[in-house]
């Protein structure tokens, strides 16, 4: 199987992919997990300046793949979340 998100720096850039093109890239935990793991690698990488999300296949993302409100989907940060990174000075 594999891995649901793919994460690649190229220069100042992180790339994270939405990996499951055979269900159009559709939310679930597990994608939750990764792209938390993701977020995570990039905010912590002082050489990656923007991080830029993308879909495999024909599709960006069809949304969740439960109508059932999960735990991880609650926790998700919402549209217009603001993120910052923490710098030293």
């Amino acid at each position: 199987m594999s891995d649901v998100v793919l994460y690649e720096r190229r220069g100042p850039a992180a790339w994270v992919t939405l990996n499951r093109p055979s269900k159009l890239n559709a939310i679930s935990g597990e994608v939750v997990r990764r792209l938390r793991e993701s977020w995570r690698a990039a905010a912590e990488d002082e050489d990656v300046k923007v991080v830029v999300l993308t879909g495999a296949g024909r599709a960006f993302s069809a949304g969740t793949t439960s109508p059932r409100r999960s735990s991880s989907r609650s926790r998700a940060p919402s549209a217009g979340t603001k993120c910052s990174r923490r710098t030293s000075t």
